[in-house]
């Protein structure tokens, strides 16, 4: 990924990037509610926008196959573009909880929008804050890890896209 050596933690590595995280929040108050099912797709396959349909694990798709914006939010919708993302979503963490041990087929670029210094992202043997302030980071979720938000009442939100492995590397 272009313009990545600015900061690396063990497998997170910072963008060299700053995004408006007041625009991103305000067109994220647009898409449906995250309450049921923590995550709202903001990319769809061509046979199917759900915005609810997130695990590829139960149909026939990879990640790439999300590749079809689902929502006009033109300023999340040109960062999904410019990184070149797929199976784009906006993930909530609930206080208190967090995500099994896995490791994912692809790479994936967080860009954190609501966070504490008590919710940590874990790679393999390593534990980092990604702070809410406009920046985006590429991590190798290729690699064992995990998420948890250990706040009474913040919910932790993040924008998620995949990437593609890129050949020759």
């Amino acid at each position: 990924m272009k313009g990545l050596e600015q900061f690396q933690f063990g497998n997170v590595y910072l963008l060299n990037k700053k995004y408006n995280l007041e625009k991103i929040l305000e067109e994220v108050s647009t898409l449906p509610d995250l309450s049921s099912e923590n995550q709202v797709m903001l990319q769809g396959t061509e046979e199917n926008s759900n915005y609810h349909l997130h695990s590829t694990d139960q149909y026939d798709y990879i990640d790439s196959d999300f590749s079809e914006l689902l929502f006009d939010i033109p300023y999340i919708n040109s960062i999904i573009k410019e990184l070149n993302l797929y199976r784009t979503r906006i993930m909530g963490l609930k206080p208190k909880t967090c995500l099994t041990w896995h490791r994912d087929a692809f790479r994936r670029v967080h860009i954190p929008l609501i966070s504490d210094w008590r919710c940590l992202f874990v790679v393999e043997d390593k534990a980092i804050h990604l702070p809410a302030d406009g920046s985006a980071y590429y991590v190798d979720t290729n690699k064992f890890h995990t998420v948890f938000n250990g706040t009474f009442n913040i919910t932790r939100l993040h924008l998620v896209g995949s990437i593609l492995p890129q050949i020759g590397r």
